[in-house]
């Protein structure tokens, strides 16, 4: 099913069910879980239920961070300012996320600049954007006259290898030819040094029109030590000529095989 801004349908957290109603036939049905590959199983839906079992298989691989900003105290020990910040409007913060928007639903043409929901499957509603203007047109709550920086806490990686980061994140660039950038880094000297995991711009962001939540992951091992001090940052940047820039960021995590010692 299609939600708004790619938001998934997810079992519930209190019980473990998964619920849906849809009409008889035929489906393939996807299950995912944290350090476990993906299974996939065809399932037949007829006029009565029973119980399915779908094996998982463990990759290893363990999570060693994970955000979801749902936690107001664990979202507060993220910055989201930096001394070299000079953007003058849409400031990274941590809320709910409204979603600027362009056009009309009347006529059809309602597009969202920002998101209107959050990354988290399920019931969750948080995360880091860039400018949450309530119910407001695109031109008033986006990046303006440069770069805003959202930087998270220090993560202690030591002890683990292979370890990979992946993080949900939304990136409305400018019209063609704008020079507006989303900038994912990583840092294992305590921010004093930082490495690219991945910039986007206006030709690598998702198409102008329909702008979504897109999934990521970079593996760090090559990049940096894997250390006490790892931290991640982002930066939105509002480049050139004033143009629509939004930036979202949720569902943050690290994913990393223990190591162990003999002798």
């Amino acid at each position: 099913m299609s939600l708004p801004d790619g938001k998934l349908l997810t079992s519930r957290p209190d019980t473990g069910r998964f619920h849906i109603i849809v009409v008889e036939g035929a489906y393939t049905l996807r299950v995912r879980a944290p350090g476990y590959q993906d299974a996939v199983v065809p399932v037949n839906v007829g006029s009565s239920w029973e119980p399915l079992t779908v094996p998982m298989t463990p990759t290893g691989a363990t999570a060693v961070v994970r955000e979801d900003f749902e936690d107001p105290a664990s979202a507060a020990l993220w910055s989201t300012s930096d001394p070299d910040d000079d953007a003058s409007l849409g400031l990274w913060e941590h809320a709910e996320p409204h979603g600027t928007h362009s056009g009309d639903v009347v006529l059809g043409t309602l597009q969202f600049s920002a998101p209107r929901l959050d990354a988290t499957p399920g019931p969750g509603k948080m995360a880091f954007v860039t400018g949450n203007l309530l119910a407001t047109n695109e031109t008033l709550g986006d990046v303006d006259g440069g770069t805003t920086t959202l930087t998270s806490p220090p993560y202690d990686l030591s002890g683990v290898y292979g370890a990979e980061v992946r993080w949900m994140r939304w990136f409305r660039p400018g019209t063609s030819g704008a020079a507006d950038t989303m900038v994912a880094e990583v840092s294992s000297d305590g921010g004093g040094s930082w490495v690219e995991l991945e910039t986007l711009d206006v030709a690598t962001a998702t198409a102008e029109a329909s702008p979504a939540w897109v999934g990521t992951s970079v593996g760090l091992d090559a990049l940096v030590p894997l250390g006490p001090d790892v931290r991640f940052r982002f930066r939105v940047s509002d480049n050139g000529s004033d143009s629509i820039v939004e930036g979202a960021v949720d569902d943050l995590g690290v994913y990393a095989y223990g190591l162990t010692t003999a002798g």
